[in-house]
């Protein structure tokens, strides 16, 4: 699987950078080299470690900590992948949504928080493309969305995404969505 890594804290110990975070897919040993995005700087990995136990590979899974031959401006929800096999990045996004929030329906023209692994933006629903009926399998234009309703959707966001398909990729392929005024979760997203 392609290297993912959402950067959860960075931290300064003697002098030394070390960014912390859990492998969300794929894995990475001491000597790869790495690209931190949105920088798209490609850089060493010099140390892995779980708590005080040094590694010399890491896998899906496991919360790290690392070190690398920079020290680029890296802070929480920046992703770090392999240079090769990059995510997508981009402002605007298709996905499938199971909308939860039972008192407000979703209508095109909302905003809201997207939390997609550490990364936290600004999103606005640009259109409902459909809704779909989860017996028939029929999709109809719809306004809005109600609780429990399965509705393809495009919307932007006001920071770029890094993101993977969730067909191929379920962590890095899904977000939510948090209305701002309750921070209640009110869908998740699976994009396309």
């Amino acid at each position: 699987a392609d290297l993912r890594l959402p950067i959860q804290g960075v931290i300064t110990f003697n002098k030394e950078q070390l960014l912390l975070g859990r492998i969300i897919s794929g894995k990475m040993s001491i000597g790869d080299k790495i690209m931190i995005l949105p920088h798209e700087e490609i850089i060493e990995i010099k140390k892995l470690s779980i708590g005080h136990t040094e590694l010399r590979e890491a896998v899906i899974g496991q919360s790290i900590t690392m070190s690398c031959d920079s020290n680029i401006k890296v802070s929480r929800g920046d992703m770090i992948c392999s240079p090769e096999l990059m995510p997508t990045n981009t402002l605007e996004h298709n996905a499938m949504i199971v909308w939860f929030d039972s008192i407000n329906n979703l209508r095109e023209g909302s905003d809201y928080i997207i939390q997609h692994t550490t990364h936290k933006t600004k999103v606005i629903i640009s259109n409902i493309d459909y809704v779909l009926d989860t017996i028939s399998l029929n999709k109809k234009k719809e306004i809005n969305v109600q609780c429990n309703e399965v509705a393809r959707v495009s919307f932007q966001t006001e920071q770029p995404l890094y993101i993977d398909s969730y067909m191929t990729n379920r962590s890095s392929g899904s977000a939510i969505l948090i209305d701002a005024a309750t921070n209640n979760t009110v869908a998740i997203a699976m994009f396309e």
